[in-house]
């Protein structure tokens, strides 16, 4: 597996910490000694340390610039913003969009704002439309925002303030906490989406590779940012909790999801902000 990863680390992203090690023919079998827990005091070498910004390799920080968008966002737009400032970084350049057709985007639309309004009764505003969505070259719609769907912040402090300039409603929300964050993005549209497979597999690996450490301690607040879905999905007739796959997921491995309008649920209480 170690040799995998070694092999192929390259194409997928643009830094590895401690990629050095992979190589070292020590590394394995203390792995295994820890994981099968056949050597209790087995020493871990730090194995992918995913640092503040600072640390990254100086070729890598003076390459790092935001990547741009494909749909514009406001939250989005102040993550970029961390990007360029140096206080959070992002993975890797290769990026990809999916568009989809009119008919299927005015449909989920129209679908996001009935579960709104049935679930919450016109509580919470429903501002999107499909004029949000640029057209690609063949006359489909872009869902994608930034062209990146990780972000790695020095300080969840920054995440909650980029929070508040994306959505002045939020500006009392602070989390307060000098922990280093990560918020991951699924620009997903069609209603329930979120819950299955490639996103629930995507969250579960960023949130074990990039929120905790090789001893699976926690190491970043971790924020998943859903601008297309509604919170409203979430919750049964009487505001708790629905169970699924991904729900129970998200509540175990989120601290924070933020949802269309920005619309922020504490995933372990339920406590909407």
């Amino acid at each position: 597996m170690i040799g995998f990863v070694e092999s192929q680390w390259k194409n997928v992203v643009d830094y590895l910490p401690d990629s050095v090690l992979l190589s070292d023919d020590s590394v394995p079998d203390l792995v295994a000694k820890f994981v099968s827990e056949s050597d209790k005091h087995a020493e871990l070498p730090d194995l992918f340390h995913w640092g503040q910004t600072i640390e990254l390799p100086k070729k890598i920080l003076a390459e790092m610039h935001p990547g741009g968008f494909l749909k514009k966002d406001p939250f989005v737009t102040e993550l970029e913003k961390m990007v360029k400032n140096k206080v959070a970084y992002n993975l890797s350049s290769n990026a990809g969009s999916k568009p989809q057709s009119v008919a299927d985007v005015k449909q989920w639309i129209s679908e996001q704002k009935r579960i709104l309004e049935r679930t919450t009764g016109g509580k919470y505003p429903f501002k999107m439309t499909i004029k949000d969505f640029p057209r690609s070259r063949t006359g489909l719609l872009h869902l994608t925002t930034a062209k990146n769907v990780l972000y790695l912040a020095d300080s969840a402090m920054n995440v909650s303030r980029a929070l508040a300039a994306a959505f002045p409603r939020l500006e009392k929300f602070d989390l307060n906490k000098t922990i280093p964050a990560l918020v991951y993005i699924s620009n997903s549209l069609k209603p329930g989406r979120i819950f299955g497979d490639p996103f629930t597999g995507q969250l579960s690996a960023f949130a074990n590779i990039f929120g905790k450490d090789i001893r699976g301690v926690d190491t970043r607040m971790k924020v998943a940012y859903y601008p297309h879905q509604v919170h409203a999905q979430l919750l049964d007739e009487t505001g708790a909790f629905r169970t699924n796959k991904g729900i129970t997921l998200m509540r175990e491995l989120l601290d924070f999801a933020v949802f269309h309008g920005g619309v922020v649920v504490e995933m372990k209480t339920g406590k909407i902000v």
